[in-house]
């Protein structure tokens, strides 16, 4: 009898598919840290001694190991309970569920990437903000750790070298990261609470505390967000997971070619000056939504 039922009554309830998806990607975090210290092992490599002494001075053999580290734990973390979720809950319609069985139209494709394009000096302007919020010097040490990772990640000697960064910090997160938070989590939230701006909010909020980064909470909030209301408007995932990889993959291009303008853009180098960007960010921000809410409006008045 399950067939005959209405897509969004099939399944389990959107409590129980929250629970699940989150449960599977604490699983997936604890399996995929032992398969990358088993796959560092191999290499002849030991996961703490690589982590503590890894820095923008760390050769390529390194590098590349930290990029496969990174690849591996969102493979295990993300993708793989974003799909065993969704197969759970619907089988063989999974794709239909999160909505990445049909093409989008063009010009959301290209409306959502103005979209986080714009948006991104005003979250420049919330990461600032964060930044001058005091933190516990253990979350401190945590951060400082984290941002050299990054920093020696970012590094790039070759166009192979960016491919592999691209690979893994937009295209993958991209993916993964928006079958979780938008096609399932927001998702259940808007059956549980009614309210698409709440569900859209939650979500972003559980999007940012999730990567245990706090010194850019805020700025992944505004993300989550950003996101979270193209899937709403357009529901069409592959939207937000195209505006994602944009807004990842820009980074890594600009480290690529200008990384001493990027050195820049880190909040120890920001001040005030950031504010009247951001702000005219979010104006920006605000009027590309309303346009693309204004067309999906007179799309249902014409197809009614």
């Amino acid at each position: 009898m399950e067939q005959h039922l209405p897509f969004d009554q099939r399944g389990p309830s959107p409590i129980m598919r929250i629970a699940i998806t989150l449960g599977l990607v604490f699983t997936g975090m604890l399996v995929g840290g032992l398969v990358t210290m088993g796959v560092l092992s191999v290499m002849g490599l030991d996961m703490q001694s690589l982590t503590s002494t890894f820095s923008e001075g760390s050769p390529l053999g390194e590098r590349n190991a930290m990029r496969s580290a990174a690849f591996l734990n969102h493979l295990f973390a993300f993708l793989l309970p974003a799909v065993i979720a969704s197969y759970i809950f619907y089988k063989m319609d999974w794709t239909s569920y999160q909505r990445m069985d049909a093409a989008p139209m063009a010009k959301y494709l290209g409306l959502g990437t103005v979209m986080i394009l714009v948006a991104f000096p005003f979250a420049q302007f919330t990461y600032w903000l964060n930044s001058l919020l005091p933190l516990p010097d253990s979350l401190m040490d945590m951060e400082n750790a984290t941002a050299e990772i990054i920093k020696g990640i970012l590094v790039m000697d070759s166009p192979m070298e960016l491919m592999f960064n691209l690979l893994v910090i937009a295209v993958l997160p991209a993916i993964a990261e928006e079958m979780i938070f938008r096609g399932i989590i927001q998702d259940s939230f808007e059956k549980i609470i009614s309210n698409p701006h709440v569900a859209v909010l939650v979500s972003a909020i559980i999007f940012s505390a999730i990567h245990m980064q706090f010194e850019g909470f805020l700025a992944r909030v505004v993300l989550g967000l950003v996101l979270g209301y193209l899937f709403y408007w357009t529901r069409n995932l592959w939207v937000p997971i195209l505006a994602h990889a944009v807004n990842n993959g820009a980074q890594v291009i600009a480290a690529y070619f200008y990384p001493e303008e990027i050195a820049g853009m880190e909040p120890a180098a920001m001040d005030s000056s950031v504010m009247l960007p951001g702000l005219i960010s979010l104006a920006l921000t605000i009027a590309v939504g309303w346009y693309i809410l204004k067309l999906k409006d007179g799309e249902r008045m014409v197809y009614r």
